[in-house]
């Protein structure tokens, strides 16, 4: 039981959630946007393109770790991807629309 029994029937989103990102338990989407104006698209895409090279074997030569670049820019993406999509105001409706 501990700590379990003594947690309030509404929890609260993590401090740091509630500051930066305006955090809202029931966020209803009334506004629609293209895919491509997601910036969690665009970091998935980059993650994605990231990971790819990296399996194909692409190497960016005249680096002491030529697969760094690459990695760096799989985390970011992954990064831009999760705060796009925590900070999301808008339903996505297709790609370009």
């Amino acid at each position: 039981m501990g700590a379990l029994a003594k947690c309030p029937a509404k929890i609260r989103p993590p401090r740091f959630l509630a500051l930066n990102f305006n955090y809202r338990k029931e966020m209803i989407m009334t506004n629609t946007k293209p895919a491509l104006a997601s910036s969690a698209v665009w970091g998935s895409i980059i993650a994605g393109i990231s990971a790819a090279c990296l399996i194909a074997g692409i190497k960016i030569d005249g680096i002491d770790n030529p697969e760094l670049p690459l990695q760096i820019s799989g985390a970011v993406g992954a990064v831009l991807s999760l705060v796009g999509r925590l900070r999301a105001t808008a339903e996505i409706n297709g790609w370009i629309k």
